[in-house]
């Protein structure tokens, strides 16, 4: 089961709500959420993933951003690149397209 959800997370791209927009403030990154009014303040690691939406990028694309930004394992990366994803879309700031 494992695998298949690796394949299809490979196979998507993510993409902002329109109703999210970001502002860094001295030298931080926050989410203005419009549909909720709220602010979310992102950690250094969860800027970088939220900055490589605004272009078309996968699941293995980000994860490998990271790993290579952050020289962290593959499987760490992997595993912390999903768990904010899941969390983004849980909160509706994001949402999945086919490749």
């Amino acid at each position: 089961m494992a695998v298949a959800k690796s394949t299809l997370e490979l196979l998507m791209i993510v993409v902002k709500n329109s109703n999210v927009h970001s502002k860094r403030i001295e030298g931080t990154l926050f989410l203005i959420d419009l549909d909720s009014d709220s602010m979310i303040e992102l950690n250094e690691v969860g800027s970088c993933i939220w900055e490589s939406f605004s272009q078309t990028e996968t699941f293995d694309n980000i994860v490998k951003k990271i790993t290579d930004e952050f020289e962290i394992e593959p499987e760490r990366a992997k595993k912390d690149v999903h768990g904010f994803l899941k969390e983004l879309k849980r909160c509706d700031l994001i949402s999945f397209k086919e490749a």
